[in-house]
């Protein structure tokens, strides 16, 4: 069982990784076949200059990136995320994007601030006390109606070799895709569900994609991969009450 991670150590993991992380990200099969396809059928109606978006653990900012091109105006995205390296990365394509260091879990953003909320990939770096603070943020900032949309790896991604050990909650380390190991935090599907609906959320959509078929002609191996897992990413859209 590895060692718990704080933010600090989550913070040098990053820091560490920024470089292999930064050249993986934009080509990434899972984003190119997975992630966007369900920032784009989910996100749609929500991709207008006015809307106020808060990327969370924004990284080098890759969904930033996705939602101005789609429509958001620039100005009215804040990205924050624990490591300064990746977001020296995202300055130098968004210049005009509110970039902010710091850890998710005790940020000090505006209350009732944004209408969307995105966070892709971030959760597996929290354990029950940090996802519940997390998710209480995020209903916090967020306005009335507003909406939170994330993407996770599936819990059934993460056990698909062991079933068995899908209710063993708790720490390990995962190997990723762009080479390195990071610490992960393994929780089911309900606990995500559930502490969603715990912060004040009611649920509008959940997703459990599949891979586009695009990606079985651009990479037949990663497409083979993906879709052996059985479910790769758990999407869910919610909406602060």
């Amino acid at each position: 069982m590895p060692e718990q991670p704080n933010g600090q150590n989550i913070a040098r993991v990053y820091s560490e990784q920024a470089k292999s992380y930064i050249d993986f990200a934009p080509t990434s099969f899972s984003w190119q076949f997975i992630e966007k396809p369900a920032f784009d059928r989910h996100l749609r109606d929500l991709c207008r200059p006015q809307v106020r978006v808060l990327d969370a653990g924004c990284g080098s900012g890759r969904i930033i990136e996705h939602l101005i091109n789609n429509g958001i105006q620039p100005d009215n995205v804040t990205g924050v995320d624990i490591s300064q390296n990746m977001l020296d990365e995202a300055r130098k394509k968004l210049p005009e994007v509110k970039l902010i260091q710091a850890d998710l879990v005790d940020a000090d953003l505006p209350t009732n601030h944004f209408d969307l909320i995105t966070a892709a990939m971030v959760f597996h770096y929290l354990d029950e006390e940090g996802l519940k603070r997390m998710m209480a943020n995020f209903h916090k900032w967020l306005k009335s109606d507003g909406v939170l949309f994330y993407v996770t790896t599936h819990p059934i991604r993460i056990v698909n070799d062991n079933l068995s050990l899908y209710q063993k909650r708790g720490w390990r380390n995962e190997k990723t895709p762009w080479g390195s190991e990071t610490p992960f935090f393994h929780r089911t599907t309900a606990d995500f569900i559930n502490e969603t609906i715990s912060a004040g959320f009611t649920i509008d959509m959940i997703d459990e994609p599949d891979v586009a078929k695009e990606g079985e002609r651009t990479n037949p191996e990663e497409y083979s991969k993906y879709t052996s897992f059985g479910a790769s990413r758990l999407v869910v859209r919610a909406r602060k009450v």
